[in-house]
């Protein structure tokens, strides 16, 4: 089981600083989504015009493409495939976006497996798979906390005026 190396993070995600204690945030984050859902959309929204690169992995070709030609940098893949979640920056903090349980906890596996150093945040949703997830991230997000977390913000930019939906 993947152990963690902080219980909460020093600074928040939601304020783009993630820091832990041996290591300070840079400001530039590089960050990967691996998935994308409702959970996904409000991540790419939220964290999109940070400092810092993002990268997405996710299966659907209509979702790559949307997110492709807003500009942000996206692959077709499995999620939960260590060759296809390989390549480009190596992520400070890896996102687990998707709805299924079962794809989440393989993405969670393979993310920690090739990102050993990276801070793993994982959708868990309500179903078996939840207790596998939470064992293995840094952090697990259920559906409560995403719901709520959505209804709070997401769809909301820096200035509270409405953001573009992506997908």
């Amino acid at each position: 089981a993947r152990q963690a190396r902080v219980e909460t993070p020093r600074r928040s995600v939601r304020d783009g600083r993630l820091g832990t204690p041996d290591r300070e945030p840079t400001g530039a984050v590089a960050r990967l989504l691996l998935g994308w859902d409702v959970l996904g959309s409000a991540v790419v929204e939220s964290i999109a015009a940070r400092p810092g690169c993002l990268r997405v992995t996710a299966p659907d070709t209509v979702r790559v493409r949307t997110l492709r030609e807003a500009g942000i940098t996206a692959a077709v893949g499995d999620p939960s495939d260590p060759d296809q979640i390989e390549g480009g920056p190596v992520p400070e903090i890896v996102l687990i976006g998707g709805s299924d349980g079962e794809t989440n906890l393989r993405a969670t596996r393979a993310a920690a497996d090739t990102y050993p150093d990276a801070y793993l945040i994982a959708y868990a949703p309500d179903d078996g798979e939840s207790e596998g997830i939470r064992e293995r991230a840094d952090q697990a997000i259920g559906t409560t906390e995403a719901v709520t977390d959505a209804g709070l913000g997401a769809g909301t930019g820096d200035l509270g005026a409405p953001s573009r939906t992506l997908g």
